[in-house]
């Protein structure tokens, strides 16, 4: 759909949704100093365009348990986001924005994703974790077999993860990087709800059917560094060694 700069400027998102705009093709990558182009057809999940600009904000967010998750925020947090902020977003939420509401202004495509899919915002070096997101760099396991078998602990259960998969799949190791506020509900009254333990730093061990790349490894923007990000009622503990 194309509207005018004018529709633009007076656009304003529902309540839980941010109008945001792609900042970074995903359509080359760097191999050995040369840049390769790429078919972003073939398994699109591993290229989406998922650091954004954010453009518009809603006036409000919904969290109402009587309200059915989708009209209601799925936690209780902030609006911590304003129009020029640059954000890493959830891949999923990316291609289902791009599908269902998409609006181009003079030539630049805007869509629409859900607030909660938002991972983090990052200026210059300061990044500022969302949502109650914590981001962890990923530790391998063949990387901790002698000292976790020193310590006696039971890594039967552990397997080794792809670092070449989008997807973070079974039990993982891995170390926070960063860490934001934990919001203060979840919609679900049976979640575990979050706690304020974990430190930048801190070793853990965590449950991973969820959890999912900041970026799939053919594209490392954030900082180089491979990363998964994970939610804190999802971390088993902190393991000290």
């Amino acid at each position: 759909m194309k509207i005018s700069k004018e529709d633009l400027k007076f656009f304003q998102p529902a309540p839980n949704y941010v109008l945001v705009r792609s900042i970074i093709s995903m359509d080359t990558v760097k191999v050995g100093g040369q840049e390769l182009h790429i078919d972003t057809s073939y398994k699109p999940e591993h290229h989406q365009e998922v650091i954004c600009e954010v453009v518009k904000i809603p006036r409000k967010l919904i969290f109402d348990r009587m309200k059915p998750v989708g009209e209601s925020m799925e936690w209780l947090t902030t609006m911590d986001l304003k129009p020029g902020d640059v954000v890493w977003c959830n891949y999923l939420s990316v291609l289902k924005g791009k599908e269902n509401f998409q609006i181009e202004c003079e030539g630049i495509n805007y869509f629409i994703i859900n607030y909660q899919r938002i991972y983090l915002k990052k200026v210059r070096q300061s990044v500022d974790m969302l949502n109650g997101w914590v981001l962890c760099e990923p530790v391998y396991i063949d990387e901790l077999d002698r000292t976790l078998i020193s310590k006696m602990v039971d890594i039967q259960a552990v397997k080794k993860h792809d670092e070449y998969e989008g997807v973070a799949r079974e039990t993982q190791w891995g170390i926070v990087r960063h860490l934001g506020k934990p919001v203060e509900a979840y919609h679900n009254i049976d979640a575990v709800p979050d706690d304020d333990y974990l430190r930048v730093g801190d070793m853990v061990m965590f449950t991973t059917p969820n959890n999912v790349r900041l970026e799939h490894n053919l594209h490392r923007h954030f900082d180089g560094n491979s990363y998964i990000v994970s939610r804190r009622n999802r971390i088993l503990g902190i393991v000290e060694i």
